[in-house]
């Protein structure tokens, strides 16, 4: 019997040496092929936490969800350096900041270090065409004040990936707003991709339409999908008016906590698959994403009202 156990040992001990010394040797050599010039194609995978405070459960049952993942992603960030996350509604952030006060110093020092990313800064993310224009401005306005008022930040992405509509006239919102990017999704009648979307009165915004919507690892294949990804972007440099190899790939679903072991996940890829398909793999913030994006935009794309 004590042969045994300690051959179990043994083989329990050999198991996690080798393991970690994996994933130790993977994680150096992912952060090699990041830096790789030679490897053109770059999958931008953002990991965020799609809040809807008032869909399915209470108020207070969905905010507290939402707290639990932000929560989470702290820890993650303080585990993994190169871990990333996206908040994109300013009610969900003030309902944490004055619940959750001992996180206020590990929140702000995760902004300040572009680990963590605020987003469309709104008290929610609406709907476009259901609302006056006035009332559209002021939710992000009241949203955008108290993030600069109590976390001294400046919104530089909209980030509109779950509303059902978008209107014309957003773009003159956007820009109103001093904000010159804009990711989308839900916006069925045009290009996936990126392209500049023109107001009635002039205003331009660069905009990203997700080829992929949200959606949690938990359902999903990891390479199995990233393969797609990269079998999609010949098709995309084909009918796209503005192909690209640089993609995002945003990671999350309505309540969704961040996924512990994407940082393993990424480097597996990098390991395996990136010199083989042409594609690495970064987890990544959506202004990392646009600021290696935009030199290459070049023609306008008018959405029809």
């Amino acid at each position: 019997m004590k042969k045994l156990v300690k051959c179990a040992l043994l083989v329990l001990i050999v198991f996690l040496t080798s393991f970690f010394s994996f994933n130790f040797a993977s994680s150096v050599y992912s952060k090699q092929i990041i830096k790789d010039e030679t490897i053109k194609g770059t999958i931008y995978i953002t990991p965020h936490s799609h809040w809807d405070p008032w869909y399915r459960f209470s108020y207070k049952e969905n905010v507290e969800l939402a707290c639990t993942d932000i929560m989470n992603a702290l820890s993650l960030i303080s585990i993994y350096p190169e871990f990333r996350y996206t908040i994109d509604q300013m009610d969900i952030l003030r309902y944490f900041w004055n619940h959750y006060p001992e996180y206020r110093s590990q929140l702000i020092n995760a902004v300040n270090n572009k680990k963590v990313e605020i987003t469309g800064g709104g008290v929610c993310e609406p709907d476009e065409n259901i609302q006056q224009e006035e009332v559209l401005l002021q939710n992000f306005i009241s949203g955008i004040n108290w993030l600069k008022e109590t976390l001294n930040v400046s919104i530089k992405v909209m980030w509109q990936t779950d509303s059902f509509a978008h209107a014309a006239e957003f773009p003159k919102i956007v820009k109103s707003l001093g904000i010159d990017y804009l990711y989308l999704y839900r916006a069925y009648n045009i290009s996936d991709g990126g392209f500049i979307w023109e107001a009635n009165e002039g205003s331009e915004v660069l905009v990203w339409k997700l080829y992929y919507n949200h959606y949690p690892l938990s359902t999903l294949d990891f390479i199995k999908e990233m393969n797609l990804i990269v079998e999609n972007s010949q098709d995309n440099a084909k009918n796209y008016p503005n192909p690209s190899k640089k993609i995002l790939w945003p990671i999350a679903q309505d309540f969704m906590p961040p996924h512990f072991n994407l940082v393993q996940m990424v480097n597996h890829w990098n390991t395996l698959y990136a010199r083989q398909t042409g594609f690495k793999a970064i987890i990544s913030t959506s202004s990392q994403h646009y600021l290696m994006n935009w030199n290459w935009i070049q023609k306008p794309y008018y959405i029809p009202i």
